[in-house]
């Protein structure tokens, strides 16, 4: 389709085609709309989208630095526009999409909790009657799963001593065999009712009052799994497979808190 063919589309009826037909397949719709708006704020619901190109969308990523928006977010909203943008070569509205410079994220380091940590946490769970967050915190250190994987799990979800995750951030069905613990905790199980920001505000409140170390965050819980098992000197391809990451480079990412142990092993020379 040439160019010349491509009517004129302004910003904001393209994203409100986008949101008639693509919006509901997203769970975070609510953030995504403050995206939008912010869209339209800085580029104008008026402006055409074939003029959308690489050095307006480049002023636009200053206007938010000089917001104070982090990279992580300036590049959350920077994903909008490409997906409205998408949107509009799959409609027929565009035919190229320009160029989006996202920005180079630093990788987080992948925080494991200690020993003690846990163990106050567990404690506090139990002391303030927070049956919910006690167990989420035990399906995520003694399975690896990710909190949004565990509040989905239901009890048809335990068989043979294995836990299946049907609902997950690589939307492939897998399984995690039961260590003794998660078998005592299978007997006793009981299906989630709070959602993921009322077990992230519980989580939140107790490091306050817990005071524990600022980086950890309730995925520390799958850091630690993962951390736990290369102490015990499982095989990197076994965790591969017990995290469910497609790629082992992700999984390598968690064998640099493990460096100290690597110089301990090459002074025995």
């Amino acid at each position: 389709m040439q160019k010349s063919m491509i009517k004129e589309i302004k910003l904001i009826e393209l994203i409100e085609q986008f949101n008639k037909k693509r919006l509901y397949l997203y769970k975070a719709f609510n953030t995504l709309c403050t995206h939008q708006k912010e869209l339209l704020t800085f580029f104008g619901g008026s402006l055409d989208i074939k003029k959308l190109d690489y050095n307006k969308i480049t002023d636009f990523i200053l206007f938010l630095k000089h917001k104070g928006n982090s990279p992580a977010t300036i590049n959350a909203k920077l994903c909008m526009l490409s997906t409205i943008l998408n949107f509009a070569i799959d409609t027929n509205s565009l035919l190229n999409k320009p160029k989006i410079p996202f920005l180079k994220l630093q990788r987080n380091e992948r925080t494991a909790i200690s020993r003690n940590e846990l163990a106050r946490i567990m404690y506090y769970c139990r002391q303030n009657n927070l049956k919910e967050l006690l167990q989420a915190v035990r399906l995520c250190i003694y399975t690896g799963a990710r909190i949004n994987n565990v509040l989905n799990i239901k009890k048809e979800d335990f068989k043979n001593n294995y836990i299946y995750f049907k609902i997950n951030k690589s939307k492939r069905p897998y399984a995690v065999p039961l260590n003794k613990k998660m078998q005592r905790l299978q007997k006793i199980f009981m299906p989630f009712t709070l959602n993921y920001q009322a077990i992230y505000y519980q989580f939140k409140q107790m490091k306050k009052i817990l005071n524990l170390r600022n980086e950890i965050t309730i995925h520390s819980l799958r850091h630690t799994f993962a951390t736990n098992l290369l102490n015990k000197d499982v095989a990197i391809t076994t965790i591969q497979a017990l995290l469910n990451h497609k790629n082992l480079s992700t999984t390598q990412l968690y064998t640099h808190l493990e460096n100290k142990t690597l110089e301990n092993a090459v002074a025995l020379l």
